[in-house]
């Protein structure tokens, strides 16, 4: 998956001027440093192509300007520009070789560019010039979660908040860390401690849901989200989490409210369709449920659990051939889909194809032996070709493995996917470093996040709606292009032949 990088820009608001004030002049533009300051606070105000000619026209007059070619690579970066960036970065450090600030942005520049190997020798780099440098630290803790190497990410954090107590990225990065390693009481404590730095860090907040999703938490998670949204109401994916939430609390419309909000400021976000549809289909409102996968499948045709809902749309309403079509092409993508093969097999019964239906369930009990629906309706369809004594060691296998199926003859049913993932907007926060002259800014809070990334699967849960959790790869950012590595979570239930299911969302 590839990986987005999103970064916190601080910056010095106070414009420094050399001791006794010498050479400075209001009236004179052509002073570098007047050139320098100016295209920090243009860059303050993320007006990042005014400051790059601030800075163009400081080193236009002074060419071996380190700190002037440093901000103005941070400048290109925010416009993504990251190429050109480098460039900066490289110059920066002909002219000053011992600068930590421009190996560490020239590391955050080769992270986003996917060259780990140089990132993480920049950041070294940096950490050899200042082994005190905690954003050094932080940025390298970040290179290992990407590459999954989580204690050593947690080393790294460990590191950057022992040296600044007070660095929020590094406590909530340390959160990731934890969470991904499936330290979820641990990942909470560290995400509480950036909130404490700062109640509106909202990267936080939306991760501190997350984590408190997976501990089934689901009200507490709720209420992140919506904390989230008193900061800034149109936060899409606080309002995408929030609906898979609510979802889970089974609170089905108040969840459409958030997907179709969300989708109004992002008509594009495939996951919100799709988790539209999932409430939509958990409402009984199938012909809803039915156009929000086709819109789905015409943003990301490559979704397979949206192929998979549409097909259970389909045979809800009767539309079995069409729905047998969906299948197949879900495991043109994924033939490994247990559920998948499930729900061919149930659209084959419904059809009265038995022999094809025996196939389809015989594959899933491949993949999965423990599947006891696949168990139960395989049994049902050996039953209608009148193969009584293996349909009863089939039912036998279903109660064996399963709980709570019910009478075990006469349930069948599609199984609906769940939720897409919850999106996690703060992969590893890569903190560039900004400079005023001759002086190191610390982190601030002006947000540059270019998005999020998928991270664990939240799962619905009522009635006998069985769920099962899978993990997902981060958006780190990584990113917001919402359309975040979408493996979704299984969920089965236990209905009756005539397909009146219950999902989830």
């Amino acid at each position: 998956m590839k990986l987005r990088l999103f970064a916190l820009f601080a910056l010095f608001s106070v414009f420094i001027v050399p001791a006794g004030g010498e050479g400075y002049s209001e009236e004179n533009p052509l002073y570098p440093l007047a050139w320098y300051n100016k295209g920090v606070a243009l860059s303050e105000l993320g007006r990042y192509d005014e400051a790059i000619l601030a800075y163009d026209n400081a080193i236009e007059l002074d060419p071996e300007y380190a700190l002037a070619w440093n901000n103005k690579g941070i400048a290109l970066s925010a416009l993504g520009r990251r190429e050109d960036a480098l460039d900066c970065y490289n110059r920066s450090l002909e002219i000053d070789p011992a600068y930590s600030p421009a190996w560490n942005n020239k590391g955050i520049v080769l992270e986003a560019l996917e060259r780990y190997d140089e990132a993480l020798r920049s950041y070294d780099k940096a950490l050899e010039i200042d082994p005190d440098y905690a954003l050094g630290w932080n940025n390298k803790g970040g290179i290992f979660y990407n590459i999954g190497d989580y204690n050593q990410s947690i080393n790294c954090y460990t590191r950057a908040v022992k040296i600044d107590p007070e660095l929020k990225e590094a406590w909530n990065n340390m959160g990731r860390s934890l969470y991904a390693s499936g330290q979820y009481d641990g990942s909470l404590e560290c995400y509480e401690e950036a909130l404490r730095l700062d109640p509106s860090y909202v990267q936080a907040w939306n991760n501190k849901g997350i984590a408190l999703g997976t501990l089934g938490r689901h009200q507490e998670a709720l209420d992140c989200y919506e904390k989230i949204l008193e900061i800034d109401p149109d936060h899409i994916t606080a309002l995408y989490n929030k609906g898979i939430a609510l979802g889970i609390l089974g609170r089905y419309e108040e969840a459409l409210d958030c997907y179709e909000v969300a989708l109004r400021l992002d008509p594009g976000n495939a996951p919100a369709w799709y988790n539209q549809g999932v409430a939509l289909g958990a409402l009984g409102r199938f012909e809803e449920a039915l156009a929000c996968y086709e819109e789905v499948l015409r943003l990301d045709p490559s979704m397979a659990s949206a192929w998979n809902n549409k097909g259970i749309a389909l045979g809800v309403l009767g539309r079995y051939e069409e729905a047998l079509r969906s299948y197949d092409e879900t495991l043109k993508l994924d033939p490994g889909y247990a559920i998948a093969w499930y729900n061919r097999g149930v659209a084959y019964s419904s059809l009265g194809r038995y022999e094809e239906a025996v196939a389809s369930y015989d594959e899933a009990l491949r993949l999965d032996p423990g599947y006891a629906q696949a168990w139960n309706n395989k049994g049902i369809a050996l039953s209608a070709l009148g193969w009584h004594e293996e349909a009863i060691a089939c039912y036998e296998r279903a109660l064996e493995a399963g709980t709570g199926m019910g009478d075990a003859e006469n349930e069948t049913e599609a199984a609906f996917e769940d939720a897409a993932p919850l999106l996690n907007e703060t992969e590893p926060v890569v903190v560039p470093e900004l400079q005023s002259f001759a002086a190191e800014s610390d982190p601030g809070d002006l947000d540059l996040n270019t998005g999020n990334e998928a991270v664990e699967a939240e799962t619905i849960e009522d009635l006998d709606l069985n769920t099962g959790n899978e993990t997902v790869e981060a958006e780190t950012i990584k990113d917001l292009d919402l359309n975040t590595g979408n493996e979704t979570v299984e969920a089965e239930t236990i209905e009756d032949l005539d397909l009146n299911i219950e999902n989830g969302t």
